[in-house]
């Protein structure tokens, strides 16, 4: 008899609090806060991270903020900035700033809040974005502190001083955008994509957005490389410190002060998508002489890193087209070992423990991306991260061996974690978006089944704020592969302000034959589906998670649409020629939907390796098996498409799409957005955000107007 009171009390509690909240709109999307890179001090009492005030790209501002350790600890913004990096003494933070116009380093004293200017270099700092294209985008703007914390090494470009094999002159000397008189000349030895240069406004691969910045990819420019520098911050002099073109990127300062090692292309340019060979050298600090430390095995080396005692390093291999694993070696050279092969998954990123018998990694496993220590010796693996499936990163370490890192999951948004070396204690330090607890949410949650090859799969899947068991939902399946159980706030893609519209948001984690940047779990898993058909095994991962929401009664099968970006728009734009079963589908940026074209327009040759390893001339079937504009003539779904203007390769394959589909009399209507490169930002983010909304509407819920609730 107590009981029933006391449950209508506490229901009653529940609604009242849920009629404070609002349903998610556009406007609260692009007001998220984020973490865009982080660094515990070496005593670990202080963190500093950068924040980016909202979720467009590139960030719009960056902010550098600390913060103690302790828990309940208030931070608060220091400077303007990002990629933050602590000096090994703990009293200066280096980090980059365009205050001065262009981007240049800057120091800040930790105690006092000054800031200085320390490096001049005219037009700025400029490391090439493409050393890293796969991993976080400031990968390729790491620098480092000298052990005695009075120089850093950075690296940036410069132009390339004589012509390599990798690196061709043209036989004339013409700006390909001029209207001179004189030719441009191709030979077997000038890089593939010169053959358009000038031919179209924009070039491949649009714009680049890194650490902050963003700069235009211009393959017409002058040949330019990366090169090491070492600025003195007490004398604010800046040196070059190699001269050849081996192409520098990832210094790391030895713990003697003598040496930086560095990852190098070894003088090789690789086509965007092509996988590059590189090695690990070691450099004089003080004369620039190299000698190698690892060339083989792994082909792309990146992120070299001394252990604490000087005695090992530790670097990533493999991880450009394929499966990134861990490699330890001896500081003077020798045979590398790989660490934790036993792991079968894609590792992001390395750290020392103080010990130097250890490092934290965290890996990518299905949904979840746990952070586990490894010992180098025996390989043996332990958990410090939660079970919980959550997405995670930024994880840094102090000397002390304290741990931090950034994570979501379907209830967090960006909320910093601190785990304790000395009490083994883990709690949040930090939530980035409290006000997402104002938000009148659905239920986000993991979700499992298994496909007919008798795979077991994954997904995330949003329902609705107010879900009704036994009521059946218009069904938004986000196509994009790849994702963790992370807090759908971006505007892109499967979100909670689509769930708010009464939309279920399914995400399923399938495999497809282009995916090469979005590892999910073990090798052989995820290469299932590379090769002609790869498709066959995209379609079943996805449609044996969507039968069975239809099964449990969540999902209306008569009211069901796609979207896919980038390459959930390759997904997209291949499941509308697979099946009619979806009322409708969206793809903006979509990658790939003529296979032939990145080679024989582009001469992105590695397009090879994931069609299966054969060319079109050895299989020219295979390659039409493999793309989309070729099966058209099979889509009755209306088609929904955008780009934008300046995304090169990306807008070929869309304005490709749509002529196919105009030809083929199919209901098509494609969105160019001036001004705008691969992903929509501003303006252009908003109109595509309400185009969809109301383009589902009209398709999947016929019964109701369609009506733009942005919330801006």
């Amino acid at each position: 008899m107590i009981c029933l009171p006391l449950l209508t009390l506490g229901a009653a509690a529940a609604s009242a609090q849920n009629a404070t909240k609002h349903p998610v709109t556009f406007a609260d999307l692009g007001g998220a806060q984020q973490i865009d890179n982080m660094q515990l001090s070496p005593d670990g009492k202080l963190l500093a991270y950068v924040v980016s005030d909202n979720r467009t790209y590139p960030a719009t501002s960056q902010q550098i903020w600390l913060v103690s350790t302790k828990e309940g600890s208030a931070p608060k913004k220091v400077a303007v900035g990002t990629v933050v990096t602590w000096s090994p003494d703990g009293k200066n933070i280096a980090y980059y700033s365009g205050k001065a116009g262009a981007y240049q380093l800057w120091v800040l004293n930790a105690k006092t809040g000054a800031a200085r200017q320390i490096t001049s270099l005219a037009g700025g700092i400029d490391p090439d974005p493409f050393t890293r294209i796969v991993g976080y985008g400031y990968d390729a703007q790491r620098f480092s502190w000298s052990p005695d914390g009075t120089k850093l090494v950075f690296a940036s470009q410069v132009a390339a001083k004589s012509a390599t094999p990798a690196k061709p002159k043209l036989e004339a000397t013409a700006n390909p955008h001029s209207s001179a008189e004189i030719p441009l000349v191709l030979t077997n030895s000038t890089p593939p994509e010169m053959a358009i240069s000038g031919v179209f406004t924009h070039g491949f691969g649009g714009n680049v957005s890194y650490a902050g910045w963003e700069k235009a990819s211009d393959s017409a420019s002058a040949p330019r490389i990366n090169q090491l520098f070492i600025v003195d911050i007490v004398a604010k002099t800046t040196k070059q410190l190699t001269k050849d073109e081996g192409g520098y990127f990832n210094p790391a300062w030895a713990p003697d002060g003598k040496v930086i090692i560095s990852s190098t292309t070894e003088g090789v340019e690789h086509p965007m998508f092509d996988s590059p060979t590189s090695a690990v050298v070691a450099i004089d600090a003080a004369t620039g002489t190299k000698r190698d430390l690892v060339t083989t095995p792994g082909g792309d080396k990146c992120l070299p890193v001394f252990s604490p005692d000087g005695t090992k390093i530790a670097y990533l291999a493999g991880g450009y087209t394929g499966r990134q694993v861990l490699y330890v070696v001896p500081a003077q050279g020798g045979t590398p070992v790989q660490v934790g092969k036993n792991l079968d998954r894609y590792i992001y990123a390395v750290r020392w423990l103080p010990d130097s018998k250890s490092v934290v990694i965290y890996v990518k496993d299905g949904l979840s991306e746990p952070i586990l220590s490894v010992a180098v010796d025996t390989g043996e693996v332990r958990q410090l991260s939660g079970p919980a499936e959550s997405a995670r990163a930024f994880l840094t370490v102090s000397r002390t061996g304290d741990l931090a890192w950034q994570q979501s999951d379907g209830s967090n948004d960006n909320v910093v974690y601190f785990r304790s070396a000395q009490t083994a204690s883990t709690y949040a330090l930090l939530d980035l978006n409290p006000q997402t607890k104002s938000w009148l949410l659905g239920e986000q949650k993991a979700i499992h089944w298994r496909n007919s090859r008798g795979d077991d799969m994954e997904g995330t899947l949003i329902l609705p704020p107010g879900y009704e068991a036994g009521k059946k939902y218009p069904l938004i399946l986000d196509c994009y592969p790849g994702m963790s159980n992370s807090f759908r706030a971006m505007p892109y893609g499967g979100n909670f302000a689509w769930a708010a519209r009464g939309y279920v948001i399914f995400n399923p984690d399938a495999r497809a034959p282009h995916v090469w940047m979005n590892p999910s779990k073990g090798k052989d898993y995820d290469l299932a589906a590379k090769g002609p058909d790869g498709w066959d095994v995209t379609y079943d991962d996805i449609m044996t998670g969507v039968e069975d929401l239809i099964r449990q009664g969540i999902v209306d099968e008569n009211r069901m649409g796609l979207f896919g970006f980038s390459n959930g728009g390759g997904v997209a734009d291949y499941m509308v020629t697979k099946t009619n079963r979806f009322k409708c589908a969206v793809t903006d940026a979509g990658v790939y939907p003529d296979w032939f074209r990145p080679i024989l327009l582009e001469g992105y040759d590695s397009v090879v390796s994931f069609s299966g390893g054969v060319s079109p001339w050895d299989d020219p079937g295979g390659y039409i098996k493999l793309s989309a504009v070729f099966h058209l003539d099979k889509v009755n779904t209306p088609m929904l498409l955008a780009d934008g203007d300046n995304d090169g390769d990306f807008l070929l394959g869309m304005i490709e799409m749509y002529n196919s589909l105009r030809i083929l009399h199919k209901e098509v209507t494609f969105v160019r957005y001036p001004g705008q490169a691969h992903v929509l930002t501003g303006w252009a983010l908003k109109d595509f955000w309400d185009r969809t909304a109301e383009f589902f509407d009209k398709h999947l819920k016929p019964e109701s107007p369609a009506t733009s609730v942005s919330g801006s």
